[in-house]
């Protein structure tokens, strides 16, 4: 690869990686203004909240005071899955599904706290990334199952939230498998920036029309009802 064409990649995956750290400030700022916020909203807010904070702060004194990025990353995918299920957990019904729910997030947090003693600290945390992406694309699943049975004429605002994660858990799956023994190589670094950029602006676009969708669903519901 050219020294031009290098400097052109690396442009890219800069702006990318730009957008993508900033793209959750619409979807935050939409949750905050929602007429009518649930708890699984909430849960949404702090998930955006945390990870501007995460790339902006918290990666960056990981890198300077612990020598590695890694550290924030690890605390990251705990963050991210506990929020993330909580919104699941909220968002569905059924009695079941909820029970599925709970006990997976037990398989999650014993592969966590396994990694955490038997791998390497220092290392990419794979195994818990590829279980939390596995789980939550799991219960989404059941979420979007439970939405689309009810479809009335319209799609539900948290299938597009759904098909937004589903698209960043799916399309990052095998990249963090492959991030456990790759991740230090530079030329693996650049394509691991470029791929989860990509699909954090993707995953910001969908949930920004889901809470569009939203509370545009709230607004007419609410016309409804005062024009009775």
């Amino acid at each position: 690869m050219s020294i031009f064409v290098k400097q052109i990649l690396t442009n890219i995956e800069n702006i990318l990686y730009h957008i993508s750290i900033f793209s959750v400030i619409v979807p935050f700022i939409l949750v905050l203004l929602l007429r009518q916020k649930t708890t699984g909203h909430k849960a949404l807010a702090i998930y955006f909240a945390y990870s501007l904070i995460s790339d902006l702060l918290l990666s960056q004194a990981s890198l300077k005071y612990l020598n590695s990025e890694i550290y924030s990353y690890r605390i990251f995918t705990l963050v991210e899955y506990s929020l993330l299920t909580f919104y699941i957990w909220h968002e569905v019904q059924n009695v079941i599904f909820k029970r599925i729910i709970r006990y997976s997030t037990l398989l999650f947090f014993f592969f966590f706290i396994e990694d955490i003693f038997f791998g390497s600290i220092t290392d990419f945390d794979s195994i818990p990334t590829a279980i939390e992406s596995i789980l939550i694309m799991s219960t989404l699943l059941l979420l979007v199952y439970e939405r689309i049975i009810k479809l009335d004429n319209s799609i539900n605002p948290s299938i597009w939230i759904s098909i937004g994660l589903l698209l960043f858990f799916s399309g990052t799956f095998f990249l963090f498998i492959l991030s456990k023994n790759n991740f230090k190589e530079i030329e693996f670094s650049y394509t691991y920036g470029f791929i989860i950029s990509a699909f954090n602006i993707v995953k910001s676009l969908f949930i920004t029309i889901g809470l569009i969708s939203e509370d545009h669903v709230f607004f007419k519901r609410h016309n409804k009802f005062q024009n009775r």
